[in-house]
This record gives structure tokens, C-alpha cells and sequence, in this order.
């Protein structure tokens, strides 16, 4: 149970996918001239520095909001992707150049970069939620989302399991926020109504009639020229006096970046922080690091953090698959009633399975491999598996038994006789498991743990079946004998 304890989770096995993406992003109103010259320069970085390892680099300047698959993507003419396939064969690690190149791209004058690293072989299904770790601040308040979301961000990484950190917030456009003086526009009775109605007239303009042509109507709208920001602050403000004002006398203009997207579950509006794993990081490790910064985290009354992305993929998932489990071993237990129509002895034959378990714990713990859904997977399997050793045995005393040996003889022989088929057995299925642990072919880092778990579980189930079965079988008929007389 302590080795147990000590195993790492993760959802899914990642694995090295060859490619990563580079986000730029340069201050609002920048040319797309300038953006595609920047993003040139940094794609010919990337290739000078890992010239051993990058085979290509793809670049796209300029995201059109029309084309741009995730909702909260940022996008305009000073965004640019740059995506860069790795060679194939024996490389460096991707996490070891992503973080050779970070350094120097850093250095480019006002750009902002983020990368997306592609580590398993599900992210073109589940998009940008990919990001393996992910923490969600949930309240209603946008500023107090903003804040805190940052504040949180900022002690998360500092941590050694993390990189790569970025926040719904960030990458957001520039936006004016129009603050009322309460007293100025109530002093000259109007409200906060009449004033937007004003600015929106004078920004949007009004609809002057239709124009209906070939059964077909458009919309008229009659509209001012656009205004900059000083101009903005003179708009003309009616008073209901006939006073003449200017936006600027009634209330405080101001550019804020409003947020990329605004998120929402359950009806509350939601801050999420993503990133990435560091080079040699878990999932389990990772969020065991956040929760105790949440632990010791300030949270404001009516706010509220969790941890969200893989680690709450995992956690479903588990208690799925341990729901399978459960039943699996009952179905088998089933099977094994109606097979030797007795209700205890099939307690023999599953003896098998918590003897399988063993091995799977030792499995993990000596390859240091952390326990993810395939390997629940895996020990599903072993569930069906590994009692077939244990089927073989105790069918084989029950023949012997009833052609008129006793029951210690019949279990000894039993035993003998069966001992070369059940290594036989087991001794094929490992070797033909071996392998997808060795990590042989394309996707082998996502099927290594399903064999792990078996190998490891049929390893000591084979071994203890003809030790711990036999001596289980006696003491059963023993106990039956017993109630019976």
C-alpha cells in the first residue's frame, strides 16, 4: 500500500509529437508588414539555433478572426503563428528546444510569445483545452477574475513543475471604459441611459428608413465619421435643460484591454490560467505543487479555485474505470459459480486477481511510470487474465477428486500437472507483450503502460497461483467441510 501511495497519475501518456507552435504577439495597431518581418526574423532564429533538429518552419501572419478555429484566440494584424516540425530520429527533446529557443526569442523588442507544445497524440481532437494543467478561478466580478487570476498566475510560476503559463485574460483588444459621474449626470437630470444612448447614436448612427429593391430590403443607417480618442472625450452631450455638455464633463474615459474570452460555467463567469509540464514533470507532482499555493491562497469571499484540464479528465475517468473494474470481477465471479457450482470455491480463482494487483504496483514503481487511463486499461484486462492460471488448477484438482483421489493428493498432482501448461501460457502472453514496453513503433509511449500493468500483474499471479492457490483450495474445502458436519 505505501509503494501504492507513492505512484505517480496522469491522464494520458504524454508523448513527443514532433511539432510545437509559436505565438507572437506585438502591440495593438501594428502593421502587418512589421508583424510578418518580425515573425520572419524569429522563424530564421528558430532554425539557426536548433539547425540539428528543426526540419521546417511554417509562418502565418495576420490571423483572421473569420478563420480562426478556438474562440478565444487572439487575432488581427499584429498576431502571427509560426508552426515548426521537428526532425524525425534520433533529436533533442522538444522541451529542451523550446526552452533553447525561448531565451533568444525573449529578446525581440516588445513581443509577447507563448508556445503550444503538441505532447500527445489526442490534442488535434481536443484543442486548446489540451493544455495539461489548467486552474479556474470562478466569481462574478470581471476586475476581481482579472486581478486575481494574474496575482495567481504569478505564484504558480514561480513553481519547478510548470512552464508556459497564460490566463483567459491575456491578449485581449484595447477597449475604452467609460466610467459616469453619478452626481454630474444626475445634477443635470439624466441618467446613465440617456448618455449611452448619446454615444451610441454618435458612434453607430441611426437607422433612416429602408430601401427595398428587387423584393429585397436594406437598412439605412445615417452615421457620423469615425472619432479618435480626443475626440471621443468632446462628444456633444444634450442636457434635458437644453445644457450642453461633453462626454469628458459626465464621465472618465479610459483604455483598459478588455479579456480574450469571457468564460462561464454554471452561470459564473470563469478565469482560467493553462501551461504546460516541464521536462521530466507529472501531472500528479504538478498539481500537488499548485494545491498547496491555492491552499495558502487569499480567496476572496464568493470565489472559488479549482483545478481543472487532465487532472479532472483523470479523476472522471478513474471512477469510471473503477466502476468497471468492480463489475468485471464480479461478471468473472459469475462465471466461475456457474463453471464449478459452488460459491466458494470461484473465491479461490479471484484470489487471483489481488495477487495480479502486487505485480502491477511493483510494475510501476520499479519503471517509475505514473498511472494513467491506459494503465487502468490495462488492469481491467488483468482482471479476465490473470485468473485463467487459477481456472486451469482447480478445474484440474476438482477431475482428480472426483475420479476418487484425496484431497491432498489431488491437489499435489493437480498442481504438478498443470504447472507446465500455466508457465507455458503466461510466458507467451508476456512475450508478446514485451514490445509495446520496449516502444517500438509510432504511438508507443501511449500503449507501454496497458502492458506494464498486464506483464507486471500476470508475473505474480502466475508465481503465487501455484503456492498460495493450492494451499486456499484446502483450507476452503476444509471450512465447507467443517459447516457440514
Amino acid at each position: 500500500f505505501h509503494l501504492a501511495q507513492g505512484i505517480q497519475t496522469e491522464f494520458i501518456p504524454r508523448e513527443d509529437q514532433g511539432t510545437f507552435q509559436v505565438e507572437l504577439a506585438l502591440p495593438e495597431g501594428t502593421r502587418l508588414e512589421v508583424t510578418d518581418r518580425v515573425a520572419n526574423r524569429a522563424a530564421a532564429m528558430i532554425h539557426e539555433i536548433g539547425s540539428g533538429d528543426v526540419q521546417h518552419v511554417y509562418v502565418r501572419s495576420g490571423l483572421d478572426p473569420s478563420r480562426v478555429s478556438g474562440a478565444g484566440d487572439a487575432t488581427g494584424p499584429n498576431h502571427a503563428t509560426l508552426a515548426v516540425l521537428l526532425k524525425t530520429g534520433e533529436r533533442h527533446s522538444l522541451q529542451s528546444i523550446v526552452r533553447d529557443i525561448d531565451g533568444p526569442l525573449r529578446e525581440l523588442p516588445e513581443v509577447e510569445i507563448k508556445y503550444r507544445l503538441n505532447e500527445t497524440a489526442l490534442e488535434g481532437v481536443m484543442g486548446e483545452k489540451s493544455a495539461p494543467v489548467q486552474v479556474e478561478v470562478t466569481g462574478d466580478n470581471l476586475d476581481i477574475l482579472r486581478d486575481l487570476t494574474a496575482d495567481l498566475k504569478s505564484e504558480i510560476e514561480a513553481l519547478s513543475t510548470v512552464y508556459n503559463l497564460r490566463t483567459s485574460f491575456q491578449g485581449g483588444q484595447p477597449e475604452v471604459d467609460v466610467v459616469m459621474r453619478d452626481e454630474v449626470v444626475a445634477a443635470f437630470g439624466m441618467t446613465t441611459q440617456t448618455v449611452s444612448q448619446a454615444v451610441s447614436r454618435r458612434l453607430s448612427g441611426e437607422v433612416a428608413g429602408e430601401l427595398s429593391k428587387d423584393q429585397r430590403s436594406r437598412t439605412i443607417r445615417v452615421r457620423y465619421e469615425d472619432v479618435d480618442m480626443k475626440e471621443l472625450k468632446n462628444l456633444r452631450i444634450d442636457g434635458t435643460d437644453g445644457t450642453i455638455l461633453t462626454l469628458g464633463d459626465v464621465a472618465d474615459l479610459r483604455i483598459i484591454e478588455g479579456p480574450r474570452e469571457v468564460l462561464r460555467e454554471n452561470q459564473r463567469r470563469v478565469g482560467r490560467i493553462t501551461g504546460y509540464l516541464r521536462d521530466g514533470a507529472v501531472l500528479s507532482e504538478a498539481v500537488r505543487d499548485i494545491q498547496d499555493v491555492i491552499r495558502n491562497w487569499p480567496i476572496p469571499q464568493g470565489y472559488r479555485i479549482s483545478i481543472g484540464g487532465e487532472e479532472r479528465e483523470r479523476e472522471e475517468s478513474f471512477a469510471s474505470l473503477k466502476f468497471a473494474l468492480i463489475l468485471s470481477v464480479v461478471l468473472v465471479y459469475m462465471v466461475m459459480a456457474s463453471l464449478f457450482e459452488s460459491l466458494l470455491h470461484p473465491f479461490t480463482v479471484m484470489l487471483s486477481v489481488p495477487l495480479a494487483g502486487i505485480g502491477v504496483v511493483f510494475g510501476f514503481w520499479a519503471l517509475n511510470e505514473p498511472l494513467s487511463v491506459m494503465a487502468y486499461i490495462g488492469i481491467i484486462m488483468l482482471g479476465g487474465i490473470a485468473v485463467n492460471d487459477a481456472i486451469v488448477l482447480v478445474d484440474r484438482v476438482n477431475q482428480l477428486r472426483q475420479d476418487g483421489q484425496g484431497l491432498r493428493e489431488a491437489v499435489v498432482h493437480g498442481a504438478r500437472d498443470r504447472l507446465r501448461p500455466i508457465m507455458m501460457t503466461s510466458a507467451t502472453t508476456i512475450l508478446a507483450l514485451m514490445p509495446m514496453i520496449i516502444g517500438l513503433g509510432e504511438g508507443a509511449r501511449l500503449r507501454a503502460p496497458m502492458a506494464i500493468a498486464v506483464i507486471g500483474g500476470l508475473v505474480t499471479s502466475t508465481l503465487m497461483t501455484l503456492i498460495i492457490i493450492p494451499t486456499m483450495y484446502e483450507m476452503i474445502d476444509w471450512l465447507r467441510g467443517k459447516e457440514t458436519a
